[in-house]
């Protein structure tokens, strides 16, 4: 694990298995907002494109999903 992995987890208090989803949405989300998309089993970029809209707005508000979804697409593009 590098040190940049470390310090974003730490910053964010994101477990392990959030932190691909971490560094494309960074602060965008906040600790607990990545806590509550965990427990829903959303983890990574993969399971956050399919989630249901219905469970993402009952975690996030309408312009924060639309923020990270922009996030995400950004971020696909880049690759």
């Amino acid at each position: 694990m590098n040190i940049i992995h470390v310090l974003l987890r730490l910053e964010l208090g994101v477990p392990p298995s959030v932190r691909e989803l971490a560094e494309v949405l960074g602060g965008t989300l906040n600790r607990g907002e990545y806590l509550e998309l965990w427990k829903c089993g959303v983890n990574d970029i993969e399971h956050f494109i399919v989630t249901d809209e219905q469970i993402l707005l009952d975690i996030l508000s309408k312009n924060k999903i639309k923020e990270t979804r922009l996030k995400v697409e950004q971020n696909m593009q880049m690759q």
